[in-house]
């Protein structure tokens, strides 16, 4: 029986939230401690995290969190696993300057790190873990190869195969095919259902050059704040056409910053401005990068989209482009942005422009190259929904594993591995965490029912006075939000208060609240069809 074993706490879902726990006796390894974002139903939520309730558990198995990459859903979680954890953190240089900004001011005088590099080897008591180069979206990607007395396993973080990458970083197939052999590869699906390859950075290069030879107004790009490689190519490219960059959005000059100290951007001090300097200048010298591409509500680019941005306002003489790929959830946002920049009139370039955009993710074809150059005997596609991972297993039996050993499992599972094996072995508890203010809580919570039925109908407050005799001592209050529209209120409040003093009197017992709420909503839904929350305070003199 193998001593190894894999628990999938996030990243099996949906897209984000990954972390996954590495097992073997009495040694354990996290990697990643991502976040996502909320979706339409999860009322008042900031993020969503994995559950930590199996980390308590075994914590003093625990060595060291290892993060494959700086992108928020691998270290988005990071700052609340440390609230109560202080294990060590290992991560490449830039990676661990991206999460710096998720700790407070203590954790980051406690924070143990150690910056890895691809190729050494980190050794925890019978559990090794290996970083090796992917090539990805953000600089200092890796994959990790862990290494047990009873299996080796590949996981190869979120990666891509270009020939060309624009920071030299390959993802490195020569060390994967050095393996001779894995027994167990978990592997990036986020792009698995998209065939072919994925299209190379320098492809994009191309695009935008000849957008900027052609461009003679302001040219406005939308990316994700932590793409480097992108912020880099459009400041080259702006350089080269003679237009200074002005940056837009707290995280993308946050990140400008990161880029820069750890130098992998450098330019000129000219070539970059503030917003308010790039207004003095002609718009044929002006590129703007901004925060945006997913329609975040409160980013610059949806803003501006919306006529509500006070420190730049868009004409129909701009260029906008958005580079970057639609987030499953989001489409709804990036497409009412779309429409808003239409309106105003701009030239728009998004995801129907093919070159616009080169995703960090594997496509189809890259996925089979990689399988491959591992040649692992199991299979388990991890970091996408069910239909990612279910296109991801196609392509692990393309590239020549035995169907019976490509595995879907759910956040939760306990997977044992081992030369032979790959087999369920158990379930923990790993549900979504939701963070609302400083609360973790549980999906399940009535709280989040409530605030539905709230959005969907109002709340309606009523408040009765009875003196001894059991009748109302003052007409009965009615107060709300969401409850009546305007044209209503004049008709509909004198029946319902009037409603109210014929049942306020009638009701005896203990439960003369509950009573009185029913009866009132079988009224409201009676003459409005509508059931909004009811609140009822009864005080007897």
């Amino acid at each position: 029986m193998s001593k190894t074993k894999i628990t999938f706490l996030g990243g099996l879902d949906a897209i984000g939230k990954n972390m996954l726990v590495v097992e073997h006796h009495n040694s354990a390894v996290i990697i990643d401690c991502g976040m996502s974002f909320p979706d339409e139903e999860m009322y008042g939520v900031n993020m969503v995290i994995p559950s930590f309730e199996y980390i308590r558990k075994i914590k003093q198995k625990v060595k060291a969190v290892f993060i494959t990459h700086g992108h928020e859903d691998h270290i988005g979680a990071l700052g609340y696993l440390y609230r109560e954890f202080n294990f060590p953190l290992y991560a490449t240089g830039i990676t661990l300057a991206f999460a710096e900004g998720k700790f407070a001011g203590a954790q980051k005088k406690e924070l143990q790190k150690q910056v890895i590099a691809s190729g050494q080897v980190y050794e925890f008591d019978g559990l090794n873990v290996e970083p090796f180069d992917v090539c990805h979206s953000i600089p200092e990607g890796v994959g990790f190869i862990i290494n047990t007395p009873d299996a080796r396993i590949v996981h190869t973080g979120d990666f891509k195969l270009d020939a060309k990458p624009l920071d030299g970083r390959l993802t490195d197939l020569d060390r994967l095919r050095g393996l001779n052999g894995a027994d167990v590869l978990l592997c990036d699906s986020t792009n698995a259902d998209q065939p072919g390859w994925t299209i190379s950075e320098n492809d994009v290069g191309k695009t935008f050059d000849k957008l900027f030879s052609k461009v003679k107004g302001r040219i406005i790009i939308a990316s994700f704040s932590s793409n480097i490689l992108r912020m880099r190519q459009v400041i080259n490219t702006a350089q080269k056409y003679g237009r200074r960059v002005a940056i837009l959005g707290r995280s993308m000059e946050n990140n400008f910053r990161i880029a820069q100290d750890a130098g992998f951007i450098t330019c000129p001090e000219n070539a970059v401005c503030g917003i308010e300097q790039a207004a003095s200048l002609p718009d044929s010298k002006v590129v703007v990068l901004t925060t945006g591409s997913q329609g975040e509500r409160m980013s610059a680019l949806t803003q501006m989209a919306r006529r509500r941005y006070d420190r730049m306002k868009l004409k129909r003489e701009d260029t906008v482009i958005i580079s970057a790929s639609p987030i499953p959830g989001n489409e709804k946002d990036i497409n009412e942005t779309v429409n808003n920049l239409f309106r105003i009139g701009v030239r728009l370039f998004y995801d129907h422009v093919k070159e616009i955009h080169a995703s960090g993710h594997a496509c189809a074809e890259d996925i089979k190259t990689l399988v491959k150059a591992v040649k692992p005997r199991f299979f388990i596609p991890v970091h996408g929904e069910y239909q990612h991972l279910y296109a991801n297993n196609q392509n692990a039996e393309a590239a020549g594993v035995r169907r019976a050993n490509t595995h879907i499992f759910q956040n939760g599972d306990q997977v044992e591995v081992g030369r032979s094996v790959c087999r369920l072995s158990g379930r923990v508890y790993a549900g979504p965490v939701l963070l609302d203010g400083n609360y973790g809580a549980d999906p399940q919570e009535p709280v989040f029912e409530e605030r539905h039925q709230l959005s969907r109908g109002g709340i309606a407050v009523v408040a009765c006075v009875l003196d001894r005799t059991n009748k109302l001592a003052r007409p009965p209050l009615v107060d709300g939000s969401g409850f009546l529209y305007k044209k209503e209120q004049e008709q509909f409040l004198p029946l319902f208060k009037e409603r109210i003093a014929v049942l306020a009197e009638s009701l005896k017992g203990s439960d003369k609240e509950q009573k009185l709420k029913k009866e009132l909503e079988k009224f409201i839904y009676d003459r409005l069809r509508r059931r909004p929350a009811i609140l009822v305070n009864i005080i007897d003199l």
